[in-house]
């Protein structure tokens, strides 16, 4: 139960912190390798930008568990207390529909690039591995919306707002 636990509340972010240091690593032995020994290699370049991707769409689920969105509040704060609760519920339901849409469809679009039995150029890896990661991205982001809708239902928003705002001011800190 205690590294589901720890999963749950880290998944994300160590698979972004991975991600960043295998494209990291990968860009500075392709630039070392094209400038250093003449010698390019595609392969680098192209698992830095599936890495890319895979980070792209770990970031959702991470920004959504954080409370790292954009958005317009000026309106939404002079509304009473009340109708912010139900417009947050609103808006946050919305939200998980979206993301059930998306990962719906992301199963079916990965479904057809295994069905196609195509290749990536350099890697030669199936292209459907990588849509994989879409599914996976749009799973994520779908389950933290969900944990996101029952946190706004069941908590106060003071407080949730709050332990937001002591979460980040305890991240820059740190």
């Amino acid at each position: 139960m205690k590294a589901l636990k720890w999963l749950d509340q880290n998944f994300e972010r160590v698979m972004l912190v991975f991600l960043l240091a295998v494209m990291s690593c990968l860009l500075m032995y392709q630039i070392i390798m094209r400038y250093v020994f003449g010698n390019a290699l595609a392969w680098a370049e192209e698992l830095a930008r599936y890495c890319f991707i895979v980070s792209a769409y770990m970031c959702i689920g991470y920004c959504i568990k954080k409370d790292l969105l954009f958005r317009i509040d000026v309106l939404f704060n002079l509304l009473p207390k009340v109708l912010r609760k139900g417009l947050d519920i609103l808006m946050w339901t919305v939200t998980v529909a979206f993301f059930i849409y998306c990962t719906y469809y992301s199963v079916i679009v990965t479904q057809l690039a295994f069905e196609s039995n195509t290749f990536s150029p350099a890697l030669e890896i199936k292209t459907g591995y990588i849509y994989a990661f879409a599914t996976l991205g749009m799973a994520l982001a779908m389950y933290r919306s969900i944990q996101y809708l029952i946190r706004i239902i069941v908590q106060k928003p003071e407080i949730q707002r709050e332990a937001d705002v002591e979460e980040i001011s305890d991240a820059k800190g740190a």
